[in-house]
């Protein structure tokens, strides 16, 4: 319990020191780069165990709720087109047997923001990352790697406030020595909306 106590404090701290780091770097070159963080709601729906969808205590997972933190940074290439880079946590899981594990998944992504017509904008990016802490008495996901992508539907309603709907699908490949295959790989999707804020 002191453990998973321990893991929000940690988180905390890091986002305080983020935003220290964002406020200096967008102090320093304002009109180059654009700083921000978001924060959302995230739906974890049932996932999809490969090459045995039946195997449901692996990856059958009944819809968990979540949430997803980043600190993200933007610079415009050309027109409407930004480049786009953030650096997250989420909170996932799943349920099995009456029983919600949950992992802590650490993230980076790289990806491009265009915006379509004001205040209406498009996010798509590729990410990677890993779980760093979980309750799941299996581990599945521990010390394995997660790798995914993004589709993000904006809308900028202030200069410092946006809205967010997005879709994240995921895989993370391991190995299962007392299944017939030996390998497998976990495909998830989740849904996530949220707020983002822009320094």
């Amino acid at each position: 319990m002191k453990k998973s106590a321990s893991i929000p404090a940690c988180l905390c701290l890091i986002l305080a020191f983020g935003v220290l780091a964002i406020q200096n770097a967008h102090a320093q070159a304002p009109e180059k780069f654009k700083f921000g963080l978001k924060a959302s709601a995230l739906y974890a729906s049932p996932a999809v165990v490969n090459p045995e969808p039946s195997q449901v205590a692996l990856g059958g997972y009944n819809p968990v709720w979540g949430y997803d933190v980043s600190i993200f940074a933007k610079r415009k290439i050309w027109k409407s087109i930004s480049i786009l880079g953030q650096i997250g946590n989420s909170l996932q899981g799943r349920s099995w047997e009456g029983a919600q594990y949950r992992h802590h998944l650490v993230y980076a992504e790289l990806g491009v923001s265009m915006r379509l017509i004001h205040p209406v904008f498009i996010e798509a990016g590729l990410r990677g990352g890993g779980v760093v802490a979980t309750n799941d008495p299996y581990k599945v996901n521990m010390n394995k790697g997660d790798f995914g992508g993004r589709l993000g539907l904006g809308l900028q309603f202030s200069r410092k406030f946006s809205l967010h709907l997005d879709y994240l699908r995921s895989f993370t490949p391991f190995r299962e020595t007392t299944l017939p295959s030996g390998n497998y790989g976990v495909f998830r999707r989740n849904f996530a909306a949220g707020l983002s804020y822009t320094f």
